[in-house]
């Protein structure tokens, strides 16, 4: 239906963010080749007045909502309605502004973080990683379920470096290991999707550590969906995974300090416009400690790594 959420966006604002440009316009509609397509035969139409499109060798069409589950097929993705939905609201997403102290350093982590170079990433093995997992408080089972070993090169020192990663939404890497800690641009968040199925939860964690930790003390992978935002700066991307997608409560585990208290408050902020979703903070669980992962630790006994 037109008035399903995201078929307001206009297609060529789409067609645009895949890199598909039109072969020619007239008054009321632009062509465009195929992204249905290897050869991208030039048989794709949109009607710039009803922002509908048609395929002529499908021999079929209809509106935004409908190409993006067709096209998320097509790349044999995830293609609900809730998908497609998502799908488009990451693509066309303004970052929302933060409070000040929220802003994180963003051109600080560009500047230290230009000089590495992805090589190849696999299974942790390394035994220095492991090591560092274990002081860590997390299981290497654990571990090898959301963390990946990357291998890099620091372009500017020439040194090759193995390290752990905890990859994004956006292809990039969150970088650690005992004398390393860094990112693999683009800076994201990351979705865990729950072990059920259309879950009406979803937990926030600000630290790949914090879901970690959180994740070794549930013994079970969660049954709830996850998002990790890596950095506060990121606080602005969660929005379209919360929307049209059926959650009905959101906890958050944000940071017992200044910054954390402000996070929380923007999470309640932002999802006013969600019917149905509601907000609670688990804060209390891991008072009086800084945050997950710092308490996760005191019950296993460690020092603060």
């Amino acid at each position: 239906m037109d008035n399903e959420p995201g078929n307001t966006i206009p297609m060529s604002m789409i067609m645009d963010k895949l890199n598909i440009c039109p072969n020619h316009k007239t008054k009321n509609e632009s062509f465009y080749p195929s992204p249905f397509h290897p050869q991208q035969l030039p048989t794709f139409s949109i009607k710039t007045n009803t922002n509908e499109w048609y395929d002529e060798s499908l021999e079929t069409g209809g509106t935004l909502i409908d190409f993006v589950c067709a096209y998320l097929a097509f790349q044999k993705e995830a293609s609900t309605k809730a998908d497609a939905t998502r799908w488009i609201y990451n693509m066309v997403r303004i970052p929302e502004h933060l409070p000040l102290a929220l802003q994180g350093n963003e051109k600080r982590h560009q500047r230290e973080d230009a000089p590495l170079v992805f090589k190849k990433a696999g299974l942790i093995e390394h035994l220095g990683l492991i090591r560092y997992l274990e002081k860590q408080g997390i299981p290497l089972a654990v571990a090898q379920q959301h963390l990946k070993q990357v291998y890099i090169l620091h372009k500017k020192t020439r040194k090759h470096l193995f390290v752990l990663g905890f990859d994004n939404e956006e292809g990039g890497y969150e970088l650690r290991n005992p004398f390393f800690k860094g990112c693999l641009r683009p800076k994201a968040l990351s979705f865990i999707r729950g072990s059920v199925p259309g879950t009406a939860t979803v937990h926030v964690f600000k630290s790949c550590w914090d879901f970690l930790s959180a994740r070794t003390r549930n013994i079970a992978p969660f049954k709830s969906d996850s998002l990790v935002l890596n950095a506060y700066e990121c606080l602005g991307q969660v929005y379209p995974y919360l929307q049209h997608y059926g959650y009905r409560t959101l906890y958050s585990w944000m940071d017992h300090d200044a910054a954390g208290r402000q996070a929380t408050a923007y999470l309640s902020h932002s999802i006013h416009s969600i019917e149905g979703l509601h907000h609670k903070t688990m804060s209390p669980v891991f008072a009086p400690h800084r945050d997950v992962h710092t308490w996760h630790l005191a019950r296993l006994g460690n020092a603060e790594a």
